[in-house]
């Protein structure tokens, strides 16, 4: 199989190439930088600048692909969310993936290519206590409005293109993403839950979502929406508990809500807003996890 990343230098799309490698399968890359994406990705067939005035050259590497992953978008947590960062995130989204798809729908509706498009459960809302399916009710918060527009212009594309949107959960890896963060106050024995601890994190580990994501490329009854969380959520207070017993250190400290906006502004709503989301439906289409359990999970990243 051939398959074009587009973002793959980071974390996310690293993982999912060593996982092609294990496959066989021929990847390129659509970069904004060719020189780091030779470093991060020297396996890739070739690295191609993901730009408007490369039109030529990116449709070129889709005409001999089978199968296309979309990971590109300035980082959630990246900075201050101030009004020109937030318009960052967006438009590294939207404008990304509408070149996508305009690229795909240059091609005819013979052509049958795979478009697995990321999203995220920011696409609930803050939900408390709700448990979440595929079927539930959107919010209408920043991110939930940023994944809504991120899934419509995935899925402007011909109807022969089978398209996926995973929605990702936290992403539990031990170099980039929440958890180093999440973990550094325990190495000062100083760790504990965020805001009041009842809100529910529906996590992943990296390892799995990797797979998942090659899962989706290989078994063509993939199509539609799917959370892209393991099967067990638990709420901060937990989440705080566990990564205080994988490290063997206390949990007992807290961080109040007002500090957190104090210090994060509206960003805050990242570790404060509550997404209790089932994977039932990735369970139901045999994904088999390697990492059902939160203890499993840290003890393999921490531990």
């Amino acid at each position: 199989m051939n398959v074009v990343l587009v973002g793959g230098t980071g974390a996310i799309g690293q993982v999912i190439a060593k996982y092609l490698d294990a496959k066989n399968f021929q990847y390129i890359n659509f970069t904004r930088n060719a020189e780091n994406s030779y470093r991060i990705l020297p396996n890739a067939l070739s690295h191609i600048i993901f730009k408007e005035n490369n039109r030529k050259e990116l449709l070129n590497a889709i005409e001999q692909s089978d199968a296309i992953i979309n990971l590109a978008g300035a980082s959630i947590a990246g900075a201050r969310w101030t009004d020109k960062y937030k318009q960052q995130i967006y438009e590294s989204r939207i404008n990304s993936t509408n070149f996508i798809a305009s690229l795909i729908n240059e091609f005819p509706t013979t052509k049958e290519i795979t478009f697995v498009s990321t999203s995220a459960i920011g696409i609930y809302g803050n939900r408390g206590d709700e448990l979440l399916s595929e079927t539930s009710s959107l919010g209408n918060d920043f991110l939930a409005n940023l994944c809504k527009d991120w899934e419509r212009a995935s899925n402007n594309v011909h109807s022969n293109v089978r398209v996926i949107n995973p929605r990702v959960g936290v992403v539990l890896d031990n170099k980039t993403g929440a958890l180093p963060k999440l973990v550094l106050p325990y190495k000062f024995f100083i760790g504990g839950a965020i805001g009041s601890g009842k809100q529910w994190y529906s996590w992943i580990h990296i390892d799995d979502l990797a797979k998942l994501y090659v899962n989706f490329l290989e078994n063509t009854f993939f199509a539609g929406t799917y959370n892209a969380v393991a099967p067990n959520p638990t709420n901060m207070l937990e989440f705080a508990k566990r990564i205080g017993s994988a490290l063997h250190r206390p949990s007992f400290f807290k961080v109040p809500e007002f500090i957190l906006n104090a210090m994060l502004g509206e960003k805050s709503a990242i570790v404060l807003a509550s997404q209790r989301v089932s994977s039932e439906k990735l369970q139901k289409n045999k994904f088999k996890f390697g990492f059902n359990l939160l203890d499993e999970a840290l003890n393999n990243l921490l531990c």
